[in-house]
This record gives structure tokens, C-alpha cells and sequence, in this order.
């Protein structure tokens, strides 16, 4: 009677994922947790459908990419808009992930109305009110401080419409936890391979910053970086480098170029890239939400200097798996310290390796999924 559905018999549930644009997992931490999580439900059995909100156009290998590993993805010319994928086939589906805020926010009413037997996740991917709370604090703006609380409406507003959150940071999960409920919060990372390390502490040099510059918290940390970690760090550890890497470089960081302050772009090759490098740097001074430039360097074996806002959330051990400090000269002396002590630079790779084969492996994340989904066929 419906050879769509029946010839998918294997299937055990059917997962609507909703959000922005296609993921460029290759670009930004958002697009690797969101393809993790497809990937997560795909191995519980469920079929994973696609739609990209914002932009329906077939985004080329993007786009493929997805289709290469059986997430079926929703596109222009057969879909224009979410809504009709909502209109046309909204009855077939026993659960809608909602990406991150804006598209929770848009379309949870929407959804309750058109689908209503399904299901509502909400990934939160950060508070962005917290995130904009924070600037606030570091720039005294008066602008940003009334937007983080317009903000903070509209996100618990988003919070109570759906039936199962989820966050990636414990942070955030505390911080939620008498807003939404233990019975319906999730704290739940993203996959991330552990890879053994290729070189070893003295082939390395240099220390790095991996960002996406689109995003604001990582602009200012850069700035900071060079205009007051630099002068100190340039003393205790004469020859050092910084190299900046990651997407859509701001044109304002050609005047930071220097000597030892190299501009190094998207790096499409992590693991080569990383093996190169003795630190890395996340000297961050607002944001929310998991820090994915941090699992990525854990994972590949780059011991981490982190601020308290890059490290928190995490369950990362201050001087085991990776080194907190906050101020320029607390954050220059812990990366001096890593740079020149081979034995604290091996204890910490071994100590990021360790957390990432236990927090991040495909078992643990596909267990927390798996509670998830018994919450939702409980409920």
C-alpha cells in the first residue's frame, strides 16, 4: 500500500533533521556535531531525512557527501521549503530534529500543529544568550547586554515548546537543568576519532589557533592573542610562533601578520597539519557550548592551553588532559611550560587521547542516544 515506506522495512524509526544549511563539516564545530548526530540515529536503526531550511539548493559534493552515507536529503527542484517537506510528507515521520535555535524557534509551532503525533528534539548547539551575555561582560556594551536578554526569551521560549533537548556541554546541562528537567535533558557530545599522533614532541613547533571566523568569540581571541599573550609569550620562549588557521579569515588579521605571526587559512588536512604543531592555544574570553577546536586538538594528540570558557563544560582535568589559564601572562607561562617540558607535553597528549576514546567514541554517543530514544518511546 505504500512501497516507500514498506520497502524500508529495516527501518525502526524516522528522523526529520532540520536545519539551516547543509553541513560543511570541514568548516565548523555546528556542522560536525550535526552530521554526528545523523549518523548517531542511523546506527540505532532510525532513517535520517534532511532538509536544509535556508537554502534547499543541491549543494554539489556537500550535499552528496550526505547522500554517500544513506541520509536522504530533501532539495530543490523536487522541495522549496521546509514547509512543504512538512505539508507533503510530515505524516511519515515519529520524531523532527530541530538544529540549533533559530530553527527550533521558527518551526516547533509549526510542527506541533502539522505533526502532531511527532516527536520535537531540539539540539541547542550553545546559548547564544549566555554566549552574548558574556560579551557584554568583556566589552561593556550596553547594545549587547539588552540583546542577550531579548535573546534569552525567545531560547526558553524555544526550550518549553519541544519534548527532548539536547546540549554538548555539562555546563549548559547544569545550567538548564531546573529550566527543563532532567527528564528531558540530554547532554550529549559529538563522535570525535581518536588518532594516534604521527610525530613526536620534537619534531613539532609552534603553537596554533583553529577557528571559524564568522564567529565573533573567535575573531576576539586571535586579537587578544597577538595583541597581549604574544608580547609575553615572545619572551619566555624566544622563536615561538603563532600560526591562525581556519575558514573565512576577517581581512582585519592581515595588519596582525608578523614575523612570527603567520596567517595559515583553512586547513583541509587536520591530522597533517596538527602533527606540525607542539600547542595548541584557546584563549577564548566569551562563548558557550563545546569548543570543537578543542576536541579536535585532544583527539589528534595536540596538547591544549584553553581558557576557563574554551575548557568548560567538558569535564576536561586542569594538568592532566588539558592546561586552564585565563589571564595573558597565566596563559603565556602554561604554554612555555607545555613548549618546553617534553615529559607535562607528553602526560597531556596521553591525557587527551585518553578522554576523547571515553567521551567522544562512537559506543558512548550512540548510548546517549539510545536513552534518548527510550525517553521518547516511553513518553
Amino acid at each position: 500500500r505504500e512501497p516507500e515506506l514498506e520497502k524500508e522495512r529495516q527501518v525502526r524509526r524516522r528522523i526529520l533533521f532540520i536545519d539551516d544549511t547543509t553541513p560543511t563539516p570541514l568548516e565548523d564545530a555546528g556542522s560536525v556535531a550535526a552530521l554526528s548526530h545523523m549518523r548517531a540515529m542511523q546506527r540505532l536503526g532510525a532513517k535520517v531525512t534532511f532538509v536544509p531550511a535556508d537554502n534547499m539548493a543541491h549543494l554539489g559534493a556537500v550535499t552528496e557527501a550526505l547522500q554517500g552515507v544513506g541520509i536522504e536529503v530533501l532539495h530543490a527542484p523536487w522541495y522549496w521549503s521546509a514547509e512543504e517537506v512538512v505539508r507533503k510528507r510530515g505524516a511519515e515521520f515519529d520524531a523532527v530534529y530541530l538544529h540549533r535555535f533559530v530553527i527550533a524557534f521558527k518551526y516547533s509551532g509549526v510542527l506541533r500543529a502539522a505533526m502532531p503525533r511527532a516527536k520535537l528534539l531540539y539540539s541547542v548547539a550553545d546559548l547564544h544568550h549566555l554566549r552574548l551575555e558574556r560579551e557584554a561582560a568583556v566589552t561593556g556594551s550596553p547594545e549587547i547586554a539588552l540583546k542577550a536578554a531579548e535573546l534569552k526569551a525567545r531560547e526558553l521560549a524555544a526550550l518549553a515548546a519541544v519534548d527532548q533537548v539536547i546540549v554538548h556541554s555539562v555546563h549548559e546541562g547544569d545550567y538548564l537543568a531546573s529550566l527543563v528537567g532532567p527528564e528531558r535533558l540530554n547532554v550529549i557530545p559529538w563522535v570525535v576519532p581518536a588518532t594516534p599522533p604521527s610525530a613526536g614532541f620534537a619534531a613539532r613547533r609552534d603553537v596554533v589557533f583553529l577557528g571559524g571566523y564568522r564567529h565573533p568569540p573567535n575573531v576576539d581571541a586571535v586579537n587578544f592573542f597577538v595583541g597581549e599573550v604574544m608580547p609575553i609569550l615572545r619572551q619566555l620562549v624566544p622563536g615561538i610562533g603563532f600560526r591562525i588557521a581556519g575558514s573565512h579569515m576577517p581581512d582585519s588579521f592581515h595588519d596582525l601578520a608578523a614575523t612570527d605571526v603567520v596567517l595559515d587559512g583553512f586547513i583541509p588536512d587536520l591530522a597533517a597539519y596538527f602533527a606540525e604543531i607542539r600547542v595548541m592555544v584557546a584563549p577564548l574570553r566569551y562563548g558557550a557550548g563545546v569548543k570543537g577546536k578543542v576536541l579536535d586538538s585532544l583527539a589528534r594528540g595536540l596538547p591544549c592551553v584553553a581558557s576557563s570558557v574554551a575548557a568548560e563544560g567538558m569535564g576536561l582535568a586542569d594538568g592532566v588532559e588539558v592546561a586552564v589559564a585565563d589571564s595573558p601572562r597565566a596563559i603565556a607561562e602554561a604554554i612555555a611550560w607545555l613548549y618546553q617540558d617534553e615529559a607535562a607535553w607528553t602526560r597531556l597528549q596521553q591525557g587527551g587521547l585518553g578522554y576523547i576514546e571515553r567521551t567522544c567514541s562512537e559506543t558512548a554517543i550512540s548510548a546517549l542516544f539510545s536513552r534518548m530514544f527510550e525517553r521518547l518511546d516511553a513518553g
